[in-house]
């Protein structure tokens, strides 16, 4: 038993997600903070932090945002109510769900595995287990007045800013379908108080 802010808590190792009453923890996350919730932890974490990040480290913003976007997938999938679910091919699954079905149209093309420019394994891949994008990206900033989602060479443009735009209505749209119960929430945070 570990005490943490005064809350005993038992900390188990499983690859099974605990149950809490009718909730399902993917693990446990202890927060001294109110994002809690799966749709406080979106808006706090996904749209709020990383929207700081996007702001002063973008080079670091890529790799939460394409974690990010798997997790938005893993939120509207409904074949599972496990959140920490990790077989083969389900990130990839989930990842492009989250594309298809929460970003603009624009991507859509980009979402293909036979795509030269394929968005899961030329930026979540790369970013997801190397820090760094596979060789047909070129990651930009505004301020370079590179243009989002274009062809320069024989590689795609992303622009930071642009990206994050989108990420963060994918994230909006993952918040409403929770609020109007289209999709039911898949974890919960313990918060210590």
């Amino acid at each position: 038993m570990n005490i943490v802010g005064g809350l005993k808590v038992k900390l188990v190792e499983s690859s099974e997600p605990m149950q809490i009453g009718t909730v399902t923890c993917a693990g446990v996350i202890i927060s001294l903070d109110e994002g809690r919730s799966q749709e406080g932890y979106i808006e706090k974490y996904l749209i709020k932090e990383i929207g700081e990040i996007v702001k002063n480290h973008q080079e670091l913003s890529w790799v939460l945002m394409t974690a990010g976007i798997e997790f938005l997938g893993r939120c509207i999938d409904d074949s599972s109510t496990d959140i920490n679910k990790w077989s083969t091919g389900y990130g990839e699954r989930v990842f492009k769900s989250a594309i298809t079905n929460l970003f603009p149209s624009e991507y859509h093309q980009y979402n293909e595995k036979c795509s030269d420019y394929c968005l899961y394994k030329q930026l979540r891949c790369g970013f997801n287990h190397t820090t760094l994008p596979g060789s047909k990206m070129i990651l930009s900033e505004r301020k370079l007045k590179q243009k989002h989602l274009s062809i320069s060479g024989s590689s795609l443009v992303l622009v930071a800013e642009d990206f994050y735009d989108d990420f963060k209505k994918a994230c909006e749209q993952v918040l409403d379908k929770l609020g109007k119960g289209e999709i039911q929430s898949k974890f919960h945070l313990i918060t210590v108080k």
